[in-house]
């Protein structure tokens, strides 16, 4: 969060968004001292981090890792191989569930008490998470396992 909170400062100081005419400068990471009394902004270096940020917002898919370190109510989306997107779900993630020989993610739809298992063994063969709900192309482009 500190990145962001950066990067919308810097922002925000280099649009003078307030009116305030460089009142963040002195504090300002992308500020660069050229002379005594005299700096420079690195405007390339804010518009890079920003990108940068707003590239990490795009949906992708998950690792098994990153699913299986999902907390208790977070959001994605699950896809399965065999059938359209699902909605984005509320994913009441409540760690891994072992039946018989065979490991089990278990999720819940957003207001509904049903659970959805699905195996570990599958991740990425028969489905997989994604950060956020991806578009039509984004999941034709991202190749399964």
């Amino acid at each position: 969060m500190a990145e962001l909170e950066k990067v919308i400062n810097a922002l925000e100081c280099r649009l003078d968004i307030n009116h305030e005419k460089c009142k963040h400068c002195l504090s300002c990471q992308y500020r660069v001292d050229t002379d005594h009394l005299e700096w420079t902004c690195m405007a390339d270096s804010i518009l890079t981090d920003a990108l940068s940020l707003l590239k990490a917002q795009e949906a992708r898919v998950m690792t098994l890792e990153e699913v299986k370190g999902m907390k208790r109510l977070a959001i994605c989306a699950v896809e399965q191989r065999s059938k359209v997107i699902k909605n984005t779900f509320n994913a009441e993630y409540g760690g891994i569930v072992t039946l018989g020989n065979e490991n089990f993610l278990d999720f819940g739809l957003y207001g509904d008490t049903n659970r959805y298992r699905r195996t570990e063994a599958g991740y990425g063969k028969t489905w997989r998470c994604w950060t956020s709900r991806p578009t039509d192309k984004q999941r034709e482009e991202v190749k399964w396992e």
